[in-house]
């Protein structure tokens, strides 16, 4: 419940104070219920990363990770951080072993293009992108991205026929 308020609020804006505030009292709740859950505390660190609290949400998104190590999210939420601090050669690790963890992701599929269009490796982008359509021709965020991996590429011949 507080990862759909969190993400209600963070990625669609949908009465996203109250949203927020939400998630947190949920976390704070899970976490007191159990504090051994990794998936609660990848949501904290998610919820402290939009709050622009980096060094709280690392040592959460840390803490997630060793609880659960085959939790494809807390690393694929990790990268997002890793990425915004410019660190480059540890965010591709991080989306990597989600995508290891798990291939069929569409939105780690879309991350892992993500990090290629960041590096202006748009070629890279493009292959991954198309990946990620393949993976599901009806997510229309991976159509979204594809798109404008092809508008960085100029082309737009090709834009139209997908």
């Amino acid at each position: 419940m507080a990862d759909c308020n969190g993400l209600l609020s963070f990625n669609w804006h949908i009465e996203a104070e109250a949203r927020h505030e939400k998630a947190k009292t949920m976390i704070s709740k899970a976490l007191e219920i159990d504090p051994a859950l990794a998936e609660a505390h990848a949501t904290r660190a998610l919820i402290l990363l939009h709050d622009f609290n980096l060094r709280d949400s690392e040592q959460e998104f840390k803490k997630a990770i060793e609880l659960k190590p085959s939790y494809a999210t807390a690393h694929q939420r990790y990268y997002h951080l890793l990425i915004s601090e410019l660190r480059w050669d540890e965010a591709l690790t991080k989306i990597e072993k989600a995508l290891e963890l798990d291939p069929l992701s569409q939105i780690i599929n879309l991350n892992h293009a993500g990090y290629y269009a960041a590096k202006r490796d748009y070629a890279k982008a493009l292959d991954l992108d198309k990946k990620a359509v393949e993976l599901n021709p009806s997510f229309a965020l991976a159509h979204f991205e594809l798109g404008g991996t092809y508008g960085k590429l100029k082309m737009f011949n090709d834009m139209k026929r997908e």
